[in-house]
């Protein structure tokens, strides 16, 4: 409770009114002991969760299609039931909320199954990217210690190597049992464990681990109630209904994927699960499930009109594509396919997906308005309001927002300082409200490439372990095909590195995607009057001629 204006905060007796300071002071006391009486008695009065969400769809539309996969489908009234009986095995092998149960695996039924089974017992999902290389991956595990590990037959190699990073209560499987890897078969006939009462809204769901700005990836803490803002927010803003089909052909281990899906579920609809993105397959199964929602990043809406066409698969159900994509690709999907429009925005894994959003069409170049359950500004290099029209970093409040980075709270209090999430993006506000993108600040320079965020240091960081590169400043240039290519400036001392060799040391240590595309040797990096290297200079002379 804020102090009364006026009014002393300390029990003194002077008089205010009728009634004395003190006596005000203790009537103040008692009311915060009643109102915390009173939380203990309503607890959980006004929170509405994830697991809210499934207990809904199964008592309102039990027998509808929750999940499409393969042949089979799983209603809303079946979801809800595989998900109690997952989270009661869980808690029988010790699992209680708060801990970590890290997923490591392609799309699958069983990690929906299991994000609601976290949603009920409390625990919180980490989706790990299969995508990293195997060093990336135990510094993620090593960062969350998980309680449980989860794989499946693509990634058993990989997570049996990593299970050893963290002290684990179980290792399972979504595929076949493999050595200490049990089946998660096994829920439904197990006698399980006592669960405990539902999770609260503030409680952490997911631990998303993002780009490493610094060399180190990390988790950005979401919630229960973030989950339900950002899909009520994408509901409003897109007019999702229970009638909706997701493909859920994006990785689970992106919050576009996890959101999206669950956006879609909260509108009381179902989603299409497919392992990985495949154009020729997203084609298909667009046509034969009547698909009306997608998400795409370049190039994967060019790669599926592609297949459609080859293929002859009808895309006429396509109502509602959101993401990223150059306005000749937009313009084809929705001359192909008028019913179709594509709807862009800005956002961030830390603000639970999409902050701004609107159709392409409606505003050309813009990331559209800012969603109704958030509220945006743009402020100058001294966090104060910058001019309309005048660039700045974006900054962001709201119900979206993350609680946090995991074990970060030095940083915590940097990005969230004056009471505004910090993105590090740059962008304007226009007279009708439309936010324009500009790009990152020069401390959170990213590369967005094929829909996934790379960070120079981190690549850097590989460069520099091989034992001829001296420097190596690493920065995006633009690409018609990925939207960004990573290139790398490099200088090196004794005998020149082969290019071919030096991106395959860097592969190995990171990300295949994260690879240079291309590498340029130098005899110096570009310096700034302060002598630190000169990120804009070394792309400003090396970017043109990279991508030629």
């Amino acid at each position: 409770m804020s102090n009364w204006k006026g009014a002393s905060t300390s029990p003194r007796s002077t008089t205010t009114g009728t009634r004395s300071t003190a006596a005000l002071w203790r009537s103040r006391k008692t009311c915060r002991r009643d109102r915390a009486a009173m939380g203990e008695i309503v607890k959980g009065l006004r929170d509405f969760t994830v697991w809210s969400v499934i207990a809904r769809n199964s008592a309102v539309r039990r027998e509808a299609a929750a999940f499409r996969h393969g042949e089979a489908i799983t209603t809303h009234g079946d979801h809800k039931a595989r998900c109690e009986a997952l989270a009661t095995w869980l808690a029988g092998f010790g699992v209680l909320p708060g801990d970590r149960i890290a997923v490591l695996a392609e799309n699958h039924i069983g990690f929906h199954t299991l994000l609601g089974a976290a949603a009920r017992l409390g625990a919180i999902v980490v989706p790990l990217n299969w995508r990293l290389s195997e060093a990336e991956l135990a510094g993620i595990v090593a960062d969350c210690e998980p309680a449980v590990l989860i794989a499946d037959d693509a990634t058993m190699a990989v997570a049996s190597t990593i299970a050893g990073v963290a002290p684990l209560k179980l290792a399972a499987t979504m595929g076949e049992p493999a050595g200490a890897f049990v089946g998660f078969e096994a829920a439904a006939t197990s006698p399980g464990g006592v669960l405990p009462p539902p999770p609260e809204a503030d409680a952490v769901l997911l631990l998303v681990y993002t780009a490493a700005v610094d060399g180190v990836a990390r988790g950005a803490m979401i919630t229960h109630g973030n989950m339900i803002a950002a899909a009520a927010q994408l509901c409003l803003a897109t007019g999702l209904a229970p009638a909706d089909v997701f493909l859920g052909n994006l990785p689970a281990f992106h919050i576009m994927g996890l959101g999206f899906s669950f956006a879609v579920q909260f509108a009381g609809g179902a989603t299409v699960v497919r392992p990985r993105f495949d154009a020729a397959d997203a084609a298909a199964v667009i046509a034969a499930e009547g698909v009306t929602t997608i998400g795409s990043f370049p190039p994967m809406l060019a790669a599926i009109l592609d297949a459609a066409q080859a293929g002859g698969h009808d895309l006429s159900s396509l109502k509602t594509c959101l993401g990223l994509e150059a306005p000749s690709v937009v313009e084809r999907l929705e001359t192909e396919w008028p019913r179709a429009r594509f709807w862009t925005g800005f956002g961030q894994t830390e603000t639970t997906g999409i902050v701004t959003i609107g159709m392409a069409r409606d505003r050309p170049g813009s990331s559209g308005t800012q969603g109704p359950l958030c509220e945006i500004a743009i402020v100058d290099e001294a966090d104060r309001p910058a001019a309309q029209g005048t660039v700045g970093e974006i900054v962001v409040r709201g119900p979206i927002v993350m609680s946090g980075y995991w074990r970060r709270d030095e940083e915590n209090a940097v990005v969230f300082r004056n009471g505004w999430h910090h993105t590090g993006d740059l962008g304007k506000l226009v007279g009708d409200g439309a936010l324009h993108y500009a790009g990152r600040t020069p401390a959170k320079e990213l590369i967005k490439t094929g829909g996934e965020n790379v960070y120079p240091a981190e690549v850097e960081h590989a460069l520099l372990q091989h034992p001829s590169v001296t420097e190596a400043v690493v920065f995006g240039v633009p690409d018609p095909q990925w939207g960004e290519v990573v290139v790398a400036l490099v200088v090196a001392h004794g005998p020149t590195p082969e290019v071919e060799e030096l991106a395959e040391f860097a592969g190995n240590r990171i990300a295949r995607y994260k690879r240079p595309r291309k590498i340029i040797f130098a005899d110096a990096l570009p310096r700034d009057q302060n002598g630190r290297v000169d990120r804009s200079a070394a792309k400003a002379r090396h970017g043109r001629a990279s991508i030629q």
